[in-house]
Formats: structure tokens, sequence, C-alpha cells
């Protein structure tokens, strides 16, 4: 059975979809496909594309791998490695990971490869340090103790891609971490390896509480949601009220109804390239991943990278 493009929500399309819309085309519709060893040259380029990370991405990407092993250990009663061990060993993955991608990888492509950006190996050096910092902060935290000491029976979820129906639209979520806590509360830990906190979570608490009630029970009302910001090793706590719930879900809908105006008049998940305007912003061209195809196809001017870098 050939695979579907099916329309379905999520907060990192959301965000795709307010930076620039033809990106957004780029990554949802003109990268379909892209995979087939007899799809057109530019779908491949851009599939290709859309599965480059800045560095900044990919430490983020290996914290959470280092995390997940040492959780999925302890639910499973294996005992974890020490924080040193598995620090080195992340560490490790990243200089194996990096001469990959030096090397033209396509499944380990890192931005700063793809298009030549000449960086000191100070700021290589910065990238490992953060990630050692973050994962420092999360063997050292109390979230940490709190979890390699909780029963069996009380483990949800670590690191599950799913989906659940809001109002006739798939939304996808993926919870870091889903268990119980001594009263029976519902709790989702969602580690942030940003060196800045993002000051807009509403949406994407949202749609964790939403998950967590339709597939555990209970209201979105009483999920906890703990942001833990592992580079400066400071946690939040996020309870939704009722008011803020339905703000936050007010903006998914306005969301959706944007996206679907985009689409095929029958409803359909059927999108026309013409309908998905650049933004044209040099500070937003310079970070995206298809900066390539609008340059070469004149869609864009020349971008003169400060860092040294070819675009």
């Amino acid at each position: 059975m050939a695979l579907e493009n099916e329309y379905s929500w999520s907060k990192s399309r959301d965000g795709k979809f307010r930076e620039c819309l033809r990106a957004y085309w780029f990554h949802y519709y003109g990268a379909w496909g892209g995979w087939s060893r007899d799809a057109p040259e530019r779908t491949t380029a851009l599939y290709r594309l859309k599965n480059v990370r800045s560095r900044q991405m990919w430490a983020g990407d290996v914290v959470h791998r280092c995390i997940e092993r040492a959780l999925t250990n302890v639910r499973r009663g294996i005992e974890p490695l020490a924080a040193d061990a598995a620090i080195d060993a992340t560490i490790q993955t990243m200089r194996d990971e990096w001469r990959l991608s030096l090397a033209g990888s396509v499944k380990e492509r890192l931005g700063e490869h793809e298009y030549e950006i000449r960086l000191p190996d100070a700021e290589w050096q910065d990238n490992a340090d953060h990630t050692r910092q973050c994962l420092w902060n999360f063997y050292a935290s109390r979230l940490w103790e709190t979890l390699r000491k909780l029963p069996a029976e009380r483990w949800l979820e670590i690191e599950a891609l799913n989906s659940f129906d809001f109002e006739g639209t798939k939304v996808f979520v993926k919870l870091d971490v889903a268990f119980r806590d001594d009263d029976g509360r519902i709790v989702l830990i969602d580690w942030k390896t940003g060196r800045a906190p993002d000051p807009d979570h509403s949406m994407q608490v949202a749609t964790y509480a939403l998950y967590a009630a339709q597939a555990w029970g209970g209201a979105p009302t009483d999920v906890e949601t703990r942001l833990a910001h592992l580079a400066t090793g400071s946690n939040e706590s996020v309870t939704l009220s009722e008011k803020a719930l339905e703000a936050a879900l007010s903006r998914i809908r306005a969301s959706i109804r944007d996206m679907r105006q985009k689409l095929a008049p029958d409803g359909a998940n059927v999108a026309q390239e013409a309908d998905f305007p650049l933004v044209a912003d040099p500070r937003t061209c310079r970070r995206c991943n298809f900066r390539r195809v609008c340059l070469n196809e004149g869609l864009i001017p020349p971008l003169s990278p400060p860092d040294g870098g070819r675009l």
C-alpha cells in the first residue's frame, strides 16, 4: 500500500508555517516521496535537505538519546551507566557522527557541512561542552533521582511518538517522559536543551495535556508538565488553568484553520507551491535548510554569510 501524505498538526509544524510558507511547503509537500529511487531530482534534493540539522539541533538530539537510554534501562530494571561513562560515550558518538557528516552521509548530515560553513574548532568544542553540561545537569537533578526510584507500574511513556484526535485533526506529540507521581497524578517531563528558554510554550503544553488526558484519563488541567532546562539546571512546573488551556486551544484551532485554507478546495491534503510565498528575509534564509534550492532557482538574492561559509 502506498504511503499517504495525510494532513496533521504539531507545534513544530506551526513554527515552520509561521516562519516561511515556502519552506513549509518544501518540508511537508515538496519533499514528499523524495526517499523513492524514481523520485524527481528536485524532490530528492528537498527530501535530503529536509533532514539536515544544525549543530544546535544535533546537540539536543544526542542529549535526548542519552537520557532515553538511561531511563529505558531504569524502567527495565537494568542498572544504567554511571554519569561520567554515559557522557563520555555520548561525546564519542558525536565525534563519530561529525565524521560521517563531514564525509557526506545523508543520514547524519549537519547544515554546517552541507553548506561548507567554516567554523573555528572552538565553536564545535562549545557545542560539545554544551552537550556535556546538559547531561551533567540531568544526572545531578532531582528528576533523575525521582525517576531512578520510580516503581515499574508508574511509568507511562519514554520518547514515544504518538497522535490523538483534536476536533477531527490528527495531532502528533512526542513526550520525553510520562509517569504518575505518588498521588497518582500524571506528570510529563520535557527536556529543554536550548541556551535560552522558549517564552511561548502554551500550545505545546496544551497538546501534551490533551494527549495525556485521552491516553490515561483525567482532565487536561490536572496534568503537570515539568520543563527541565538542562543548560541551566532549572525546572519549571506548568499546570494549565481552564482559561489558559482554552486560550492555547484557540491558537491551535487558528493555526489548523490557516494551514487548511492553503490546501485544495475539496479538503484534500494537496498544496500548490505557488500558494506558499517566500518570506525573503536574509536572517531567516541563512538558517533555512532549503536555501540552496531557493538560491539555485533564483528565488532569493545571494546571501552574504558573516561566517565565511558558502551559500
